[in-house]
């Protein structure tokens, strides 16, 4: 086993290879804004202005119930973009074995503190399927990229309360891990991804993390990967790993993996 720290930074993989200086929007928030006019929240989840900042050293999901106290209206509300190049760190012959992962808080605020938007079942942070149209440059386009998909565990906003620690969501889908390009990954709470409509108070509620602009390695957020190493064999100019190798064996197909072979009256696996 072995275990990959990669950061939301083209080109660079690992903690200690982390670059200094801006990104240009390995991870960014982007922010859907009524303004003053304020609108429904169906209109606001659709997208109304919208806004990305990528270079800001702080990222916001957030969101702001009217400023002139309309009940049923909202100013604004906020997701984060957070991608990984995920090819530069891991290969293809990986079995990934786990992952998650951990952004550092730096804020956690909610002008009215009770009620909250949403109930506790959806009163939620998680990360959620996201497919940007460029991933190394995000862009207004990527609020409808956002999807419905939970990618991870799904944590209590109000369990992150600890400012300058790391938290963690663990990946529930490992297959979404891309070995060959960026693992792209949309935070939202769980009332946003899920599209369930907040309960109106007069209010702003916002939680903040560090982004990679912040200051380096020991703030940025973080992609940990527990990974083992599969054998792989060159066939036909193409790189097959050994579990999905077949030879026929008396007229039987078996896994090379499987097959043993005897040596000096010693049977020994194959790989």
């Amino acid at each position: 086993m072995d275990r990959q720290e990669l950061i939301p930074n083209f080109g660079f993989s690992t903690l200690t290879e982390i670059s200094t200086g801006d990104n240009d929007g390995a991870d960014a928030h982007i922010k859907s804004d009524a303004g003053t006019g304020t609108t429904t929240w169906s209109l606001l989840r659709d997208g109304v202005t919208i806004s990305v900042a990528k270079t800001d050293p702080v990222l916001y999901v957030a969101l702001q119930s009217s400023s002139s106290m309309v009940s049923g209206q909202y100013d604004h509300m906020t997701r984060t973009i957070i991608n990984f190049d995920t090819s530069s760190g891991l290969i293809n012959t990986l079995n990934i074995t786990a992952a998650d992962i951990n952004l550092k808080l730096n804020q956690n605020y909610d002008y009215d503190d009770t009620p909250h938007y949403w109930s506790d079942t959806y009163y939620k942070l998680g990360f959620f399927n996201l497919a940007c149209a460029d991933p190394s440059i995000p862009a207004t386009g990527d609020w409808d990229n956002f999807g419905s998909t939970l990618l991870t565990e799904s944590k209590p906003i109000v369990d992150i309360t600890s400012v300058d620690s790391y938290y963690s969501w663990s990946i529930t889908d490992l297959s979404y891990i891309k070995v060959f390009g960026i693992s792209e990954f949309g935070l939202m709470a769980l009332g946003d991804g899920y599209n369930i409509t907040p309960t109106w108070k007069n209010g702003l509620w916002w939680i903040r993390f560090y982004s990679e602009e912040y200051s380096g390695s020991s703030y940025a957020p973080r992609l940990d990967v527990t990974w083992e190493e599969r054998v792989s064999i060159n066939i036909g100019d193409s790189w097959k790993i050994i579990e999905d190798i077949q030879i026929n064996v008396g007229d039987t197909w078996k896994s090379l993996s499987s097959l043993n072979i005897n040596i000096s009256d010693i049977w020994k696996t194959v790989f």
